[in-house]
């Protein structure tokens, strides 16, 4: 499309599980429970290089998915923290703890953790030759929709709508393949949970994402061995889709090339080639 400037994917997927493992806190004690489930959804994928030097990469996927029944908290007791504490809604001061029986007994329909109805994905990158090498500039980072983050669906652990956004600047040395980058991840300080523990009646535990970070990268390679693609002068870049269920790799596993830009959720590898 468009002179063969514009490529666009799209895949619908449908998954059965059998036997799903869920945690839940029933009765104050941690279980896992099995349970069948099942996830649907849809991805885009849209990638154009309308020259050698630019680059854009733009993603969107849409998922509903359902955990058919998990127990819920039922009856769960507690310390009481503060002598002579009233009763309150579902809690019952027995001295010295409480009692709590909420009336939901099971969970049915939850939604499956860390699964955002909507989310979207983009990434743009220029480079430009200079004397003795290129340099790349990127903007790359991922939208996400409201989310839970444990299979309860507690109101505690559910996680607003949220983007990140990373960039990068590189220079990499044609003779000798080294390449410099300085890179700001979360540029915009976003303060969002990565995790989140329903604990009942003692509350929500969260562990919350790196803040705005910034660094610097200088990749050296030995003479021999090194990668050299004539198509490609700038680094090529990575991207994580939300779909895909297979780890990034570490800067280490893919020599001589800059890794750069990266979301929380389950990272696809777009190659960004100019021929």
């Amino acid at each position: 499309m468009l002179g063969r400037s514009l490529r666009l994917n799209g895949t619908l997927f449908h998954y059965i599980y059998d036997d799903y493992q869920a945690f839940s806190l029933a009765g104050g004690v941690p279980h896992v429970f099995n349970s069948n489930a099942h996830a649907t959804g849809a991805e885009l994928e849209a990638f154009w290089s309308p020259s050698k030097n630019f680059d854009v990469v733009l993603g969107g996927t849409w998922e509903t998915s359902s955990v058919d029944s998990i127990p819920a908290t039922d009856v769960q007791f507690g310390p009481e923290f503060f002598p002579g504490a009233p009763d309150s809604q579902y809690c019952t001061n027995l001295g010295g703890l409480f009692r709590c029986d909420f009336p939901q007994k099971t969970i049915k329909g939850a939604q499956f953790p860390n699964a955002p109805r909507f989310s979207v994905n983009y990434l743009l990158r220029y480079n430009h030759d200079v004397p003795g090498g290129n340099i790349a500039a990127q903007i790359d980072g991922v939208w996400y929709d409201d989310q839970y983050l444990e299979v309860t669906n507690g109101l505690g652990s559910q996680q607003k709508a949220y983007n990140v956004t990373n960039a990068s600047l590189t220079y990499r040395h044609e003779g000798t393949g080294m390449s410099l980058t300085a890179w700001g991840r979360n540029v915009f300080d976003k303060a969002y949970r990565a995790y989140a523990l329903n604990l009942g009646i003692l509350g929500v535990t969260s562990i919350y994402a790196p803040p705005a970070t910034y660094g610097a990268t200088l990749l050296l390679l030995p003479t021999s061995g090194r990668v050299r693609d004539s198509a490609c002068r700038a680094p090529i870049a990575w991207l994580e889709s939300p779909m895909i269920h297979s780890p990034a790799p570490l800067d280490s596993e893919v020599p001589g090339w800059n890794i750069a830009g990266w979301t929380r959720k389950r990272p696809r590898p777009i190659w960004v080639m100019r021929g």
